[in-house]
């Protein structure tokens, strides 16, 4: 899972089948990231349908609202507000766009596509340039997150699920601009805590044959399987580190759990009774004698 970096409690992971796909890092890939900002790696696997999904989890603050935006390819595709007394209730589970066709909506669900690469098109592509660009920006999903003081709930009702309208707050206006028309005011949806987010994921998705050119997976290495049961041996440096994170972010209760189911079996084992002359036994498990093999000689 993706944790956001400066608000612990803050989760967000790429889902196949209900389960999580794991997650790779490229330590090479940059030296200085952008701050608040987390980027993984994924496997895509053709026509396999997938979900976004954010969980908040204490300690993550809740005094504001939190508005989530995602973008598949470069393009904008959903904006979700998330109410802060709703934070902690149940997972944010995005499946799929709402699109209309004629006078319906209908829902499309994510699923991932290989592209189709050729040797030589058959046809001669009269923009080569916008199509760098349209390809510099896909196979990537990315999800951002800010705080929301208030918004104007009668002016979102209206607003259906996937279009989703943000009015800008205008800067300084020179008054000769307004011409003479009486303006003074304009309408907000949101009331942000800070314009910039406070969290943004990226989550580049690849082929298994991509992810092993990036040598993030090795071959033998069954992605499928989570992390904690696959041998360290087979681990790359990458999944060895993103374990050891995931290790230290284990809840410190199971530490104090384990401590009282110790201290719990000790008690069971070392059962006490008394007689009337109030002498105490105690009962201790028996130690097993090693266990010693006959050797057997054969004599020719």
């Amino acid at each position: 899972m993706a944790i956001a970096p400066g608000y612990p409690g803050l989760e967000v992971t790429i889902n196949v089948d209900g389960q999580p796909l794991p997650e790779y890092e490229d330590e090479d890939e940059d030296e200085d990231p952008a701050p608040k900002t987390t980027t993984k790696y994924i496997e895509a696997r053709s026509d396999s349908h997938f979900s976004i999904v954010t969980e908040f989890k204490p300690p993550f603050p809740t005094q504001y609202h939190v508005r989530s935006s995602l973008c598949i390819d470069g393009t904008g595709m959903d904006k979700a507000l998330c109410l802060r007394e709703d934070l902690f209730k149940k997972p944010f589970e995005n499946t799929g766009i709402r699109r209309r066709e004629g006078e319906q909506w209908v829902k499309q669900k994510f699923s991932f596509a290989k592209l189709n690469i050729v040797e030589e098109a058959r046809e001669s592509i009269p923009n080569v340039a916008a199509l760098k660009q349209s390809l510099s920006t896909t196979g990537c999903i990315t999800l951002s997150f800010q705080l929301i003081k208030s918004f104007k709930e009668k002016v979102m009702e209206h607003v259906p699920s996937g279009s989703h309208t943000r009015l800008a707050a205008m800067r300084e206006i020179p008054e000769k601009a307004l011409k003479g028309d009486a303006l003074s005011h304009q309408i907000l949806l949101y009331k942000f805590l800070d314009e910039e987010p406070f969290a943004t994921f990226h989550f580049k998705y690849r082929s298994l044959e991509s992810l092993r050119a990036l040598r993030l997976v090795t071959v033998n290495d069954p992605p499928s399987v989570p992390l904690e049961e696959r041998p360290e041996e087979e681990l790359t440096p990458a999944e060895l580190r993103e374990l050891l994170r995931r290790v230290r972010r284990r809840d410190p209760e199971s530490a104090s759990i384990k401590q009282e189911a110790e201290a719990t079996t000790r008690v069971k084992r070392e059962r006490t009774t008394k007689d009337d002359d109030e002498v105490t036994y105690v009962e201790t498990p028996q130690r097993k004698r090693p266990h010693v093999e006959q050797e057997i000689i054969v004599i020719d």
